[in-house]
C-alpha cells in the first residue's frame, strides 16, 4: 500500500571506495581508469511502482549504499519498474498507451561535477504485448543529447552494457552536474549508468570542503586543519579568497546552490558544489495541507500522539487539526497517548481520501506527556472531513456485527464502524460509549472504537420489578424526566430517549 524509495552509487575503482565521503561535494579530477556507478534499485519484481509521488525521491529510485552523491531528481515522466534479471533492478524508461508510445524521461542532479569521458549503459529492450504496438520497435537512450552508438533493433534479453561518448566541446572544457536520461524510440530498462571520467591531473593538497544541509542549515567543514572556507550562493560565481568566509552555519530560505573552497598558506582546494534543497516550514498541519498534495515541508510542534497502531500514528497539533503519520514498516512503535514531538517533516500525500504524511521524521521527543481528550460528536455531524479526528460518541447502540464490520446507531442515525484496531470485546449492544478515530471508506465516514465502554455513573444500575430509571446527559438521576433528552436503564439496557 506505500512505497518506500532506494538508490545506490558504486565505485569500481578501490581507491575511491575509500574517498566517497571527500568526493560528495568535490569538481572531481581524476585518473583515466576511475569510474562511478549508478544502480538503479526499482523493479517490477519488487513492487517498487514508480508514480507522480516516488520519482523524484532520491531514496526510492537508486540503491542505497551512496545516494548522498545524488542531490536530487527532476522532470520523471513515463517511469515505472522494469524487469529484474539476475538480481539486478531496472527503471522502465518509456511506455505504450493506447497504441503510442510515450517518452521516459529523468534528470539526476548530482552533488558532485565530473569530466565525462563517457557513459556506460546496462539496459534491456523491452517489447509491449500491446497488439497496437510497432512489432519491430527500435530502442535506443539519449543522455545530455548523447545516443547510444549501437541502435538495438531487436529485443536485448540479457544485461548489455553500451558505451555513449561524451564528446561535445563544452562538456571536455567543463564539468557535468546534471544528467538527462531519455528514451528515444521505445521503452528501455535500464539497470545501471556507469560515468567514464577524464583525467585532470593531481589533487590538490588542500582537503575539497564538505558541505551538508539539515533544517535548512547549512554547513562547511575542511579536513585541512587551518584552512579557511570561503563560498557563494549564487549558483554560478565560483568563490576565491575574496568571497565569504564561512564562519558558522547558516540559514538558507530557498533551494539554493552553494560553491566553496578552503584555502591555506595560499593553496586552493577543488571547488565544492552543494545543491541544498530548502525544506518549507509550517506552523501546522492546515497550512502545509493547503501547499499541495506531495509538497514536503516541516511542521512545527508541539505535535502530540492520539493513537499508535504501529503503522498509523493518528496525531494532531497544537491547533487541534489531524494528522496521520503512516509508515508500515517503522522501528519504533506504540507511542503512548500524549506523547509530544518538537516537529514532524515528510512529504504530504493523499490515500483514499484520507490525508497522512508518508514518509516522515519525528523531532526530539518532549520528557512530558499531554492531556489528550476525544471531542465528544453526534454521529449526524460526521463527515469525511472529520477523517483522522479523535472523537467519542456517547450513549449509542452497536448493531449489525458481522466480524469486524457493524453499526453505530443513534436516534434514528446510522455510522458504519469498522474493528480496524482489532479490540475485544464487540458485539450488538445498547447504551454505550465510543471512544475511536474516524477512517473513510470509498470516502464515506466510519468509525474506528479504541474503546468501547457503558456510561459512567449508569453502568450497574438495577431497579426493583424491571421499573425503568432515567438519568440527564450529565449521568443525574431524574425522577420524572420530560422536556428533555434521557437515558432510560431497564433489564439492564441504556437507551437514549427524547421527553
Amino acid at each position: 500500500m506505500k512505497h518506500k524509495l532506494l538508490q545506490t552509487w558504486a565505485r569500481k575503482s578501490a581507491k575511491l571506495l575509500a574517498a566517497v565521503a571527500l568526493l560528495a561535494t568535490t569538481s572531481f579530477a581524476a585518473s583515466a581508469e576511475d569510474s562511478v556507478t549508478l544502480t538503479f534499485n526499482c523493479s517490477q519484481n519488487t513492487g517498487n511502482q514508480i508514480g507522480a509521488a516516488n520519482a523524484s525521491k532520491v531514496d526510492y529510485m537508486f540503491d542505497s549504499d551512496t545516494q548522498n552523491l545524488i542531490s536530487s531528481l527532476a522532470d520523471p515522466s513515463n517511469l515505472n519498474g522494469g524487469a529484474a534479471l539476475n538480481g539486478k533492478k531496472a527503471v522502465r524508461f518509456g511506455s505504450y498507451a493506447s497504441g503510442a508510445y510515450k517518452q521516459g524521461t529523468l534528470t539526476i542532479n548530482l552533488k558532485a561535477s565530473y569530466k565525462i569521458k563517457s557513459i556506460d549503459v546496462t539496459l534491456t529492450t523491452y517489447k509491449s504485448t500491446n497488439n497496437k504496438a510497432p512489432k519491430n520497435p527500435t530502442w535506443n537512450l539519449d543522455i545530455n543529447g548523447h545516443q547510444m552508438a549501437t541502435t538495438l533493433s531487436s529485443d536485448v534479453t540479457t544485461a548489455t552494457t553500451y558505451n555513449i561518448p561524451f564528446v561535445s566541446s563544452a562538456e571536455a572544457a567543463g564539468d557535468v552536474q546534471s544528467l538527462t536520461v531519455k528514451s528515444t524510440d521505445a521503452p528501455v530498462d535500464v539497470y545501471s549508468l556507469t560515468l567514464n571520467l577524464e583525467s585532470s591531473g593531481p589533487e590538490p593538497t588542500v582537503a575539497t570542503p564538505q558541505i551538508s544541509c539539515a533544517d535548512n542549515k547549512v554547513t562547511i567543514t575542511c579536513a585541512t586543519e587551518g584552512a579557511e572556507i570561503y563560498y557563494t550562493t549564487d549558483g554560478t560565481t565560483t568563490p576565491t579568497a575574496e568571497s565569504t568566509k564561512y564562519n558558522a552555519p547558516f540559514d538558507i530560505t530557498a533551494d539554493t546552490t552553494i560553491k566553496a573552497i578552503a584555502i591555506k598558506d595560499g593553496e586552493s582546494s577543488n571547488v565544492a558544489t552543494f545543491n541544498a534543497v530548502y525544506l518549507p516550514t509550517y506552523d501546522g498541519y492546515e497550512a502545509m495541507v493547503a501547499a499541495g498534495v506531495d509538497k514536503e515541508g516541516r511542521v512545527n510542534g508541539p505535535i502530540i500522539v492520539i493513537y499508535d497502531d504501529g503503522k498509523n500514528l493518528y496525531t494532531k497539533d497544537n491547533t487541534g487539526y489531524y494528522m496521520n503519520l503512516f509508515n508500515q514498516s517503522r522501528s519504533e512503535k506504540n507511542y503512548e497517548k500524549g506523547a509530544t514531538f518538537s516537529y514532524v517533516k515528510g512529504t504530504y500525500t493523499v490515500y483514499n481520501g484520507i490525508q497522512e504524511f508518508n514518509p516522515y521524521e519525528l523531532g526530539e521527543k518532549s520528557d512530558e506527556v499531554a492531556t489528550v481528550e476525544p471531542e465528544e460528536k453526534n454521529i449526524a455531524d460526521i463527515t469525511a472531513e472529520n477523517a483522522n479526528a479523535y472523537v467519542k460518541f456517547h450513549n449509542v447502540n452497536i448493531s449489525g456485527v458481522n466480524g469486524n464490520k457493524f453499526n453505530v446507531e443513534d436516534g434514528g442515525i446510522t455510522l458504519a464502524g469498522y474493528n480496524s484496531f482489532g479490540i475485544s470485546g464487540l458485539e450488538n449492544k445498547d447504551g454505550v460509549d465510543i471512544v475511536g478515530i474516524i477512517t473513510l471508506f470509498q470516502n464515506a465516514p466510519q468509525i474506528a472504537p479504541i474503546e468501547i465502554s457503558i456510561p459512567s455513573g449508569i453502568a450497574g444500575i438495577e431497579a426493583e420489578n424491571g421499573e425503568a430509571v432515567y438519568f440527564n446527559l450529565q449521568g443525574v438521576r431524574v425522577e420524572n424526566p420530560e422536556n428533555g433528552i434521557f437515558i432510560r436503564v431497564q433489564n439492564g439496557k441504556a437507551v437514549k430517549i427524547t421527553k
